[in-house]
């Protein structure tokens, strides 16, 4: 093989691993473009998931928030509870047993009133036969 023979070869390998290397140089080029979509989506993700966080911690607040509020109504509710009991049944039940004292009297006057009519109408209806038994003797 002569000199220029084998340059020419030598420039043909060249050439080949040039082609070669556009194609490798493509390819990466390619992946370094997939890459920097999937660092836009990584990006997006982690917009997302920040955006997330706030949103939990959002309703952590308000659900502490909450759970406050139903700690005081409860605490409303139980001294609700403890009054009804304590001074409201109480009051209830004298009041109860008032009405019943007062039922009583009421029917033991109706009782006296009916028996008070009953000798009234016993003492006229006398009064109007002695009346006639009088007229009759005399």
């Amino acid at each position: 093989m002569t000199q220029d023979e084998k340059l020419n070869l030598i420039i043909e390998k060249i050439s080949f691993m040039d082609k070669r290397f556009d194609c490798v140089d493509e390819r990466l080029d390619t992946m370094d473009k997939r890459f920097d979509s999937m660092d836009e989506r990584l990006d997006t993700m982690d917009k997302r998931f920040c955006s997330m966080d706030e949103m939990f911690n959002s309703m952590h607040e308000h659900l502490s928030s909450l759970d406050e509020s139903v700690k005081t109504l409860q605490s409303d509710v139980s001294n609700i509870n403890l009054q009804i009991e304590n001074e409201i049944i109480p009051d209830i039940k004298r009041v109860a047993e008032g009405h019943l004292d007062l039922d009583r009297k009421f029917q033991a006057t109706m009782h006296t009133n009916s028996e008070y009519e009953i000798l009234t109408l016993r003492v006229n209806h006398l009064e109007t036969v002695v009346n006639r038994l009088e007229k009759k003797i005399s």
